[in-house]
């Protein structure tokens, strides 16, 4: 199974938050991480709800 984009930019977020806030304790780093786990889960909600409603029309034909 391939990921997606918005799988790796949820992934890359998360860890990119947990060490701006915990490991390095860096207010500068851990809003992009942040950011980029928001743009992931955004993307990956709109791209899951989409492919349903394509199930949803394929399954009533």
């Amino acid at each position: 199974m391939q990921k997606s984009n918005y799988e790796v930019f949820m992934v890359l977020g998360a860890i990119w938050l947990i060490v701006g806030l915990i490991v390095y304790k860096n207010a500068s780093l851990w809003p992009i991480g942040a950011i980029f786990f928001i743009v992931g889960l955004v993307g990956f909600i709109v791209k899951t709800k989409k492919s349903d409603q394509k199930n949803d029309n394929d399954s009533d034909q």
